[in-house]
């Protein structure tokens, strides 16, 4: 089975709840976290034993290892709504991928 390197950015509430979930899959890694709080972003690599931290997610998107990359940003509906997009959207170009993500 194939394993998938997963990014993670903004680490909130949310985003620490999506790293909790996700390492709970065997089809994913989390291969690294990216948030603008460089305290927050050591805490919890350190946390949760994540070596490849970023303060830039534009750093972070770069990484040709990342297959799927996933932000949280927000909590109102249309907010919400726009972070769907974008995330389909950074995984599909985060991963360097041409399929659909939907």
């Amino acid at each position: 089975m194939k394993k998938y390197n997963l990014g993670i950015i903004g680490l909130g509430n949310f985003g620490r709840f999506l790293i909790s979930a996700y390492k709970k899959l065997p089809q994913v890694k989390i291969w690294a976290i990216s948030d603008t709080n460089q305290e927050t972003l050591k805490n919890v690599a350190k946390t949760e034993n994540i070596t490849n931290v970023y303060l830039d997610y534009a750093d972070m998107l770069k990484d040709p290892n990342i297959d799927i990359a996933l932000i949280r940003r927000c909590c109102d509906w249309a907010k919400w709504r726009w972070n769907v997009a974008i995330t389909r959207w950074l995984a599909a170009v985060g991963s360097r991928s041409t399929r659909s993500c939907a």
